[in-house]
């Protein structure tokens, strides 16, 4: 009689492949229209910029669990008015079983990626379509990144490496998916990206924060000084008559206030060598930046601020109130690292305002040097012209060659060692002593913490 071997193994392998070759229903694809988060990238030493789009932001879709199927994406720049505005468009399917793990990440439906040469240095306000998801400053350091996603959060600090949705241990699509094998995840083609934009959009409205409130410091003369109480700032001080009637400026930005002084020649609209200006603690706006941002002290106090070495003197005048002077050297002149802020030898009266006012740090600026003494300085350098946003900022000499540089740089060391000696000339002197009366006259409640 013939015995009859059964193999289990076999048995069992072929139950398992008869399994799996049933067919089972697809899931309907996942579209994701507009939503996620956007990441800003430092390229290291390289000027340009990475942008990513991603379709992160309600679900977490495992890389392992799902089908990419589409992606689309446009990014636009305008850096007239300091805006970011992306679209993104993702179409996805659930590829996941069920008791199967997924890998742990959240990036299964990809992302769309841009990259732009050179941006303009300062705030953007960033949006994905019309929805208003904050605002990254530019430019980045080093390699860092900075995330942003909606509705409105904090924005992220800048950090060694991209910042990113904690991953999920399991995928989380809506209940309509049904279970189906996974199966290898192919990668899409991208449509309408870009890698390098800088174009402006087609039509801009005027943004809500470029509105000019109402406010304005009351003033009268006495004799060669101005008497001020400012309400708003919760001040008073006196400042010479030679810088002018006050013209002021009160702008809402996404986040805090700016305030800001224009000194003009009586009976005209000419500007003199002196203004004003400063913002709130946690101030926001999409523009580049102003020799006026000041927040007041809010991470350093006026001590530390003067034990730094970026200016040729600093004093604490009052607690709360500092007086500096610098100097700009030939590189800032001749705009080796862009445009300045300024261009001239600068006194500043710094003003630290602490919380709960509406302002918490406003600054004074103005020419130190007399006309003759600019004219024996800048000649140096050849032809000087003021630029359009006088007083601060020149237009580039004409000779910035190595010999006039060190020319200039030579006279300018010999400046820093007559101002430091009290020998520099009459006007000059006066301009500097105009600086300390103002330190000295600024009272008002609670400033730097303390009452008056």
């Amino acid at each position: 009689m013939k015995q009859y071997r059964f193999h289990l193994l076999p048995i069992l392998l072929l139950m398992f492949l008869a399994a799996c070759s049933r067919s089972q229903p697809e899931r309907p694809p996942l579209s994701i229209e507009n939503q996620g988060q956007i990441c800003f990238r430092a390229q290291g030493e390289d000027s340009a910029l990475q942008v990513s789009i991603g379709a992160n932001e309600n679900v977490c879709l495992s890389s392992s669990c799902t089908k990419s199927l589409e992606r689309q994406g446009t990014l636009l720049i305008d850096q007239e008015h300091f805006l970011f505005k992306g679209t993104s468009f993702f179409v996805v399917q659930d590829i996941s079983r069920p008791n199967a793990p997924c890998s742990a990440d959240c990036g299964g439906a990809g992302g769309v990626n841009f990259e732009i040469n050179e941006p303009k240095p300062g705030t953007y306000a960033v949006y994905l379509d019309e929805q208003y998801y904050g605002v990254v400053s530019l430019p980045l350091s080093g390699l860092s990144s900075v995330c942003l996603q909606h509705p409105i959060s904090e924005v992220a600090e800048a950090t060694p490496e991209p910042t990113g949705i904690s991953p999920l241990p399991t995928q989380s699509f809506p209940s309509e998916f049904n279970d189906t094998p996974k199966s290898p995840v192919p990668t899409p083609t991208l449509v309408n990206s870009a890698t390098s934009i800088a174009v402006a959009f087609p039509t801009i409205t005027p943004a809500p924060w470029l509105v000019d409130l109402v406010s304005a410091p009351e003033c009268i003369a006495d004799g060669d000084k101005i008497r001020c109480i400012d309400t708003l700032l919760h001040i008073s001080f006196e400042y010479p008559s030679t810088w002018g009637e006050i013209t002021s400026t009160l702008r809402q930005g996404l986040v805090g206030y700016e305030y800001a002084y224009d000194f003009i020649e009586p009976g005209s609209t000419q500007r003199t060598s002196a203004i004003a200006g400063g913002l709130s603690r946690n101030y926001e706006l999409p523009r580049g930046g102003s020799i006026l941002d000041f927040r007041g002290f809010s991470e350093t106090s006026a001590e530390e601020y003067c034990q730094s070495d970026h200016q040729e003197f600093c004093s604490v005048v009052k607690p709360g109130i500092v007086l500096s002077i610098n100097f700009p050297d030939d590189m800032t002149i001749c705009g080796d690292f862009g445009p300045g802020f300024y261009s001239y030898p600068l006194g500043s009266v710094l003003v630290d305002l602490p919380i709960p006012r509406l302002i918490n740090g406003f600054v004074f600026h103005s020419h130190i040097l007399s006309d003759e003494q600019k004219v024996d300085l800048y000649s140096l350098l050849g032809k000087i012209e003021e630029a359009e946003d006088y007083p601060f900022p020149l237009r580039p000499p004409s000779d910035c060659s190595p010999e006039a540089r060190a020319a200039f740089n030579a006279k300018r060391l010999e400046m820093i060692e007559d101002f430091k000696s009290g020998t520099m000339d009459v006007s000059t002197q006066a301009n500097i002593q105009a600086l300390y009366d103002l330190a000295q006259s600024i009272t008002g409640p609670a400033l730097n913490g303390s009452e008056e």
